[in-house]
Formats: structure tokens, C-alpha cells, sequence
């Protein structure tokens, strides 16, 4: 075996074992929040059954990501090759990752700029079947991409194969291009959530008085207005609530603002480290997958080599140990999802321990 192979290999173990820990916590956590999604109440809101389905995408990744269970074991020797229905479920895990990624940032912005139809039309019901829906998009775009040459026909046959995928033309132009587009649309909605509602904030705290937004906590608002002018002397205490409540939900919509700016931000580095190497190396993927002239162009084929080298190699491992760990973001910056989740547990250990010592 040639002695750069040995190096690569033993580098790509050393990778596995680190990221194993991880990986773990990964995927309990993961499997512990959808859990409490499916099964309490009080988490079936869009926001969270959409936080849930990106999990769910995270979740394939570990067994059909570029550092997968699968794909770790190819490049470290572990097993000589991955089936070809492996490179399938990759590109759909790939599609099923980037429309997951935008439900969140959709959701936010319908909520704050149009949250009177968000409170009308925005059902858990509806959640749901848009979800049943990205996975279905998901797996159309998936068959398209496979059926327009996004895999060659000889993918698969060599260790390094889904490294060098990424640099193929039809990668991107099926994946890399829409990315680009998605990460625009996700950052022009988040900034535009954000900018709406520090608008409304400021201009309450200028005024003083009700502004024309139209949701479930500025209707309650305006009522307790109205009965505040029945009486004068009661009139001072309920106004100072009606501003309170309504400041309190002005404040709450620009932090979920903020914090699906800040998710949109980790989906743009997350996702550059894979796409980066195979932009920054484009068309190799052709000359050592599909082998066009690989014969004419030995030394673009040697500088290829890169590609499969160290630095480019712990980029993209660098991007699925943030994919094995979004389940910690998402818990870090949603309060309601991780105090309902702990909840939970909690109720259902302590019936647990009810059933046995009954």
C-alpha cells in the first residue's frame, strides 16, 4: 500500500474516534428532542416540529454524511466500499438539509410580519404537512438530481469517491448553486424579521402608543386599551399592563429574531465547509470520477490530490461535528424547547417511579 494511503487512512480513524463521543451525544439528544416533540403538547408548534425535522435531516447524516458511519468507515479501510443507494440517501440528505434549514427562518418571518394570518393559518396541522412536504421535495429533487448524472456511473468504486463527488460539475450546479441561493433568502429573511421588529419596538418606545401590528398578544393588548377607558381610576394601572404585555411580546419576537439570524449564520459556515473544497477544487471531481481526460491532463489531475488532503479533509469534518451538534445549538438558544423537553422527561420518570412502587 502506498505510504500517503496508510497516513490518510490513519488520519481518517483518528478523525472517527475523536468525533465518536460526539456523534453520540449527537444522536441521543437529537432522538430525546424529537421524542418530546411527537409526544408533549406543549412543543406542537410549528417553530418546534420544524427545529424537529432539522434534526431529523442531522440524524441521516450520521449514517450517509462525507464523515457518516458509512463514508468513515470507506476512507479509513474499515470496508472496501459503500453501495451506491449510500451516494442516493447522501445527495437526499443534502436537499433535505438545506430546505430544513430555510423552514425556520420562513416561519420567524411570516410570524412578525404578517402574525395576524401566522395566528389564523398557523397550525400545528399545517406544520406538520409542510414537513411531509420538504420531505417529499427532498426526495424529487434528490431523483432528479440522480437522474440528470449528479452520481457518475463509477462512484463508489474508490475509498475517497464522496470527497471527490463534491467537486463534480452536476454537484454544482444541483447542489452548490441552490445552496447559494437558499443562504440569500434565508439571511434577506432573517434580517428583514429582525429589522421589522426592532422598528415595532422602537416605535412603542418613542410613542408610548398601540401601532397597527395585528397578533394574539397585541389584540389582548388593545382590548384591556378599551376597558381602561371605563374607568379613570383604574385607568393608569391597566394602561401600564396593556404597555407591558406588549412590550414583553415586541422584545420576545426580536430575540427569536436574533437567534434565527444566529442559526442562519452557523447554517452559512457550517455548510461552507463542505461546499468551500469542492468550489475551490471544481472539476476534479469529473477527471477522477468520470476520468475525462484524465489521460491529457496529468498535472490537473495530480493538483486534484489536494482535494483529498489534510486541510480540505477537517474543513469538511469540521462541518458534521457542527451537524452532529445542532441538537446542542437549538437547545442553547431556544429556552421554551429545552424547558419543555427537561419537563418532559421529568414527568415521565416520576410516573415511572409512580407505576413500580404501586
Amino acid at each position: 500500500m502506498d505510504p500517503d494511503e496508510m497516513v490518510t487512512q490513519l488520519e481518517e480513524r483518528i478523525m472517527m474516534v475523536i468525533s465518536t463521543p460526539w456523534l453520540v451525544l449527537g444522536c441521543v439528544l437529537s432522538v430525546a428532542v424529537i421524542t418530546a416533540v411527537m409526544f408533549n403538547s406543549k412543543l406542537h408548534k410549528p417553530r418546534h416540529i420544524f427545529q424537529a425535522l432539522g434534526l431529523l435531516s442531522s440524524l441521516v447524516s450520521v449514517m450517509t454524511g462525507l464523515y457518516g458511519i458509512c463514508f468513515g468507515f470507506t476512507s479509513s479501510n474499515i470496508i472496501p466500499f459503500c453501495p451506491r443507494s449510500v451516494f442516493y440517501t447522501m445527495i437526499f440528505n443534502r436537499y433535505l438539509l438545506m430546505t430544513t434549514e430555510i423552514l425556520p427562518s420562513l416561519d420567524r418571518f411570516v410570524a412578525i410580519v404578517s402574525p395576524l394570518k401566522y395566528h389564523i393559518y398557523g397550525s400545528t396541522t399545517k406544520a406538520i404537512l409542510v414537513s411531509f412536504a420538504v420531505l417529499l421535495l427532498s426526495g424529487g429533487l434528490a431523483a432528479t438530481g440522480c437522474a440528470f448524472g449528479v452520481l457518475p456511473e463509477g462512484v463508489g468504486m474508490g475509498r475517497m469517491d464522496h470527497f471527490f463527488l463534491i467537486s463534480s460539475t452536476q454537484f454544482l450546479y444541483f447542489l452548490t448553486i441552490p445552496f447559494a441561493c437558499l443562504l440569500i433568502l434565508c439571511f434577506c429573511l432573517d434580517v428583514t424579521a429582525m429589522m421589522v421588529a426592532l422598528q415595532e419596538l422602537n416605535k412603542r418606545d418613542v410613542t408610548g402608543s398601540p401601532d397597527n401590528s395585528s397578533s394574539l398578544a397585541c389584540s389582548v393588548s388593545r382590548t384591556i386599551m378599551k376597558e381602561v377607558e371605563k374607568s379613570e381610576d383604574e385607568n393608569a394601572d391597566k394602561l401600564k399592563k396593556a404597555k407591558k404585555v406588549r412590550t414583553t411580546f415586541r422584545q420576545t419576537e426580536l430575540k427569536i429574531s436574533l437567534r434565527c439570524l444566529v442559526l442562519s449564520f452557523w447554517f452559512f459556515i457550517s455548510h461552507l465547509c463542505t461546499y468551500a473544497p469542492g468550489i475551490l477544487y471544481y472539476g476534479c471531481g469529473d477527471i477522477h470520477l468520470i476520468k475525462e481526460e484524465a489521460e491529457e491532463d496529468n498535472q490537473r489531475q495530480a493538483s486534484c490530490s489536494g482535494l483529498i488532503s489534510i486541510l480540505p479533509r477537517i474543513l469538511i469534518y469540521l462541518f458534521y461535528q457542527l451537524q452532529f451538534g445542532k441538537v446542542v445549538l437549538f437547545l442553547c438558544l431556544d429556552p421554551s424547547l429545552r424547558h419543555e423537553t427537561a419537563n418532559f422527561y421529568t414527568r415521565r420518570l416520576h410516573q415511572s417511579n409512580a407505576r413500580m412502587l404501586a
